[in-house]
């Protein structure tokens, strides 16, 4: 046997590098950016399901084509509302947005269906198919609608929602404008706790809205302190014997700055309830200097959108010219039968629609909703005009007169398009001939989205939660000063969500690699950004942990390297040694409640809940901030020994230890054998842990066990804890892992943290791997996948969380964010090819057969003191039996699916190497 073994190492073996196809120009191309690689063709919309067009990324203008089913001359119609449930769902969509396909369910459950599908064809335009199927005994009478529009950024004003349209500068010759946020530094005569982490991406002072020039400009209550000072660089100015500026105050008071620089001496800003004017002429001495100082007085808050350099004799040829609201198109007959062309005024684009039926008629809808659109469907279609309030705008093209025999199909096609005139003009001439090639193109594009589906109980689920997450994007979102396709974890939440949206770039992993890094950058800013990371919502460092799943999966140091810095400083900021941050106590421990009231993505978890009406001095730590720094610690120093940087290594030692230490000293409560929130005096002294009037440690949940994730327990706190998670009366559930059941404050029907989050669930899962419990671990996903495939199949909807008693899904019904995990566990356990591990693994080199036969994978594990053996997961060809060796040496393995192998290894203090053959 010793013999044969030496003979299988000394034999070649046809080993190919999987590695995805990482795509290292985006990260370049990206490095200043926060958008998207993505089409400007995609489900963009706010409002309504369907395909939107990006018309003016800059302003971030949106065309929307959405379409409505229902039956002729009833009431029943399905509009495709973004932010309601409805009876149409997400069906089948690709990551690069080639592919959109829907289905509506005119007569629950698939007795009457519409399939709209919006496929490329090339960059300006898409064809669009709907196809009916009927399958009752009688004939079915449908119509369908296409709903055109163009929408606006969109800012809350007063309770109103209202279009954000930017003020627009006509300079004259030799004129330049200096927008006020392109300062070249700003301080604050009294520094803020976010200047480091601007909520929502802006920059330091920044306001956003309609009527000042790009949107923006400099505000925030800058001026109202005495010593808050700006600074512009006018290198590269000419000609300037004038500055204009234009300014807004807020009270009556008149503003009064210090002026130094290309002016000099006091500057008084007269009260103004818009945006006004003020002049200065510059001295012809002055006219070389290349800098402006303001200095504020503090005496009342001023906004400063900007200031013009003119020369004198041009003064009046400066304009600025407020963008209208004009949602109302230019409409007129397209060249060819049922054929539309389509002008808005707030673009230079040409639309054009093209559809197929027996009859139609075009409706003007005035309103920003299709609340009553069944309403004058149902039997008023020679209505031309329909009035409800001049906020919005939709062309109707309502199409009838279709009818479908028991128990058959019809398809109808369409085309929507853009370009100049003549060239939609062109498309929309040419798409009868071209009908047959664009539909074997979309075939084409079905069958390659539908080309890895596995053979598992629960793919159509997880077909269903993939084309959920692939669509659910919106465009625009202001990021950074720029408008920026995103992911969203549902269309309600039509924003940035930090937390949300990193467990969306993990799932991403499984989908399109290079998607995922693009999120990972979305919420990164380069080292030099005085920003620490994108923060919208919980302040959970998802990024770092999916950064350590794309080196897992890649092992790509270039990448490695250049994200390295941005994570650093977001875990900085988070463990209080960066710029302005506020979170780490005096005790060591850490608090993100300054930024937000929620700590780990649990809503009304208990004593989170407590806090947040009890604690308005934010003098309360709870177990998970600290959990969260001390692991993300160990994964940057894991990029750390990779990078060579010996320096960071030490910081990242120091902190660990001192957070670990403090942990231990103030949170662990032994009675109750979990980890508590911490309490402490305004002097920032340790005064106790959070326990209810009657006495209980109120942390009896996922929190009090969190710093297992982090490796952070002693070996008595770490078996106390696991004996918890693995039992059915305490913290787990038929559904998964939440609170306590013997907590006096558990409650069934709470939203959060008695219901199951998926989320919550991939932390513990990634723990029982690194702890050897890798049995348990399955059980954890299974339970997961199986009681989201069981409610997916039966409503089609992708449910949010999911109820302990009911075993129902609830919550949003097309949400990706927190449920992005099970696309993970979907392929560690049904994908050949796939490799998970836990937090402790850092994978180094992963090598697999073509054909998923055989594996080898180098790997160096940490927190060696967790356990005495760590679990992974090879999924591989389940054609096949296989042998594991470690290091050479032959060991044991689980099958615990078809695919997925369940490799144990010692823990070892040593670079290691697996590698598994097939048998014979």
């Amino acid at each position: 046997m010793q013999n044969l073994l030496i003979l299988v190492f000394l034999l070649p073996i046809s080993l190919i590098a999987q590695k995805a196809s990482l795509d290292l120009s985006l990260i370049k191309k990206y490095e200043y950016s926060h958008d998207l690689e993505l089409s400007d063709w995609g489900p963009y919309s706010k409002k309504y399901n369907g395909i939107s067009h990006i018309t003016n990324k800059e302003k971030g203008y949106r065309f929307d084509l959405s379409l409505a089913v229902g039956f002729f001359h009833r009431s029943k119609m399905i509009i495709p509302d973004v932010i309601q449930e409805r009876d149409y769902f997400v069906w089948d969509v690709d990551p690069s947005l080639k592919y959109l396909g829907y289905n509506y369910q005119l007569e629950w459950k698939d007795k009457v269906t519409c399939d709209v599908v919006f496929s490329e064809i090339d960059k300006n335009k898409r064809l669009i198919s709907i196809t009916y199927s009927n399958n009752t005994v009688s004939r079915q009478d449908v119509v369908y609608n296409l709903l055109a529009s163009i929408n606006y950024p969109i800012k809350q004003v007063k309770k109103e929602k209202k279009p954000v349209l930017p003020v627009k500068v006509e300079l004259p010759n030799y004129g330049t404008w200096i927008d006020g946020m392109d300062y070249k530094t700003l301080n604050y005569a009294h520094p803020r706790y976010d200047d480091n982490l601007i909520y929502n991406a802006f920059s330091k002072g920044e306001i956003y809205g309609s009527g000042m020039v790009n949107s923006r400009a400099l505000g925030a209550s800058f001026a109202k302190d005495k010593g808050d000072k700006v600074t512009y660089d006018l290198n590269h100015v000419v000609n300037k014997d004038e500055i204009v500026f234009r300014y807004k105050t807020k009270g009556n008071t008149v503003v009064r700055l210090d002026a130094r620089g290309i002016i000099d001496g006091e500057l008084t800003f007269e009260p103004t309830s818009d945006f006004g004017i003020k002049r200065v002429k510059i001295n012809p001495s002055k006219r070389h200097v290349s800098e402006l100082i303001l200095t504020s007085k503090g005496n009342e808050v001023f906004i400063l959108d900007g200031f013009a350099l003119v020369p004198d004799t041009t003064y009046d040829e400066l304009k600025f010219v407020q963008e209208k609201f004009q949602p109302i198109p230019i409409l007129e007959n397209g060249p060819v039968h049922n054929s539309k062309i389509i002008k808005y005024n707030n673009t230079d684009l040409f639309y054009g629609i093209l559809w197929e039926g027996a009859e139609h008629y075009q409706v003007e809808i005035h309103s920003d909703g299709l609340e009553n659109l069944p309403a004058y469907n149902n039997r008023n279609i020679d209505v031309s005009s329909h009035f409800e309030n001049n906020r919005g705008h939709f062309t109707d093209i309502l199409v009838y007169g279709i009818e479908v025999m028991p128990f058959s199909k019809k398809e109808l096609n369409g085309l929507v398009c853009v370009g100049t005139k003549a060239e939609v003009t062109e498309q929309l001439q040419s798409f009868s001939e071209n009908k047959k090639v664009y539909n074997n193109h979309k075939n084409d594009l079905y069958k390659a989205l539908h080309s890895n589906t596995l053979d598992s109980e629960y793919d159509f689920a997880m077909n269903r939660m993939k084309s959920v997450m692939a669509n659910n994007l919106v465009f625009p979102i202001i990021c950074d000063n720029e408008y920026i396709k995103h992911y969203t974890p549902g269309r309600r939440w039509n924003s940035l969500y930090t937390w949300d949206v990193g467990m969306i770039g993990i799932g991403m992993l499984e989908m399109d690699l290079n998607k995922s890094i693009n999120i990972l950058n979305t919420y990164t800013f380069p080292a030099e950004a005085p920003n620490a990371f994108v923060h919208h919502g919980t302040p959970a460092p998802t990024q770092i942990y999916q950064y350590l799943e794309i080196w897992n999966k890649t092992n790509n140091k270039t990448f490695l390297k250049h994200f390295y810095p941005r994570l650093k400083k977001y875990y900085q900021f988070l463990a209080g040694t960066y710029g302005s941050s506020i979170t780490r106590m005096p005790s060591n421990l850490i608090k993100t409640w300054d930024y937000f009231y929620n700590s780990a993505g649990w809503d009304d978890y208990p004593p989170q809940r407590w806090v947040e009406h009890h604690d308005p001095e934010n003098l309360i730590a709870p177990a998970i901030s600290s959990t969260h720094v001390i692991r993300s610690a160990k994964i940057l120093k894991g990029a750390a020994i990779e990078l060579g940087l010996s320096k960071d290594i030490k910081m990242y030692d120091s902190d660990i230890r001192a957070v670990s230490a403090a942990l231990q000293k103030y949170s662990w409560d032994e009675p109750s054998g979990y980890f508590s929130y911490v309490k402490h005096n305004k002097a920032g002294d340790v005064t106790g842990i959070l326990r209810s009037k009657d006495g209980n440690n109120m942390n009896m949940g996922m929190d009090g066990a969190s710093p297992i994730i982090a490796g952070a327990c002693n070996d008595k706190q770490r078996d106390v804890i696991i004996d918890k998670l693995l039992d059915k009366n305490r913290l787990w559930t038929k559904l998964g892992i939440s609170v306590d059941k013997k907590a006096p404050f558990f409650n069934t029907n709470a939203y959060d943290n008695e219901t199951v989050w998926i989320s919550h669930q991939w932390f513990f899962w990634k723990t029982l791997l690194d702890l050897g419990y890798g049995q348990e671990a399955w059980d954890l996903a299974n339970t997961a996948l199986k009681v989201f495939s069981d409610e997916t199949n039966r409503t089609y909807h992708c449910w949010e969380h999911y109820t302990q008693e009911s075993l129902l899904g609830s919550g949003w019904h097309q949400f990706s964010g927190l449920n992005a995990p099970l696309v993970n566990w979907y392929a560690a356990y049904f994908k050949p090819g796939s490799i998970y591990a836990g937090f402790d693994f850092w994978i180094k080199s992963t090598h697999m057969e073509n054909d998923f036969s055989g594996a080898e994978i180098s790997f160096k594990l940490e927190d060696l003191h967790r356990s005495k053996n760590k679990d992974f997961l090879v999924s591989l060809n389940k054609n096949y039996s296989y042998v594991v060796y470690l290091n050479g040496k032959e060991i044991n393995h689980k099958r615990i699916t078809e695919t997925a192998l369940l490799i144990s290894v010692p823990s070892i203090d040593k670079n290691n190497t697996i590698r598994i053959l097939k048998r014979g």
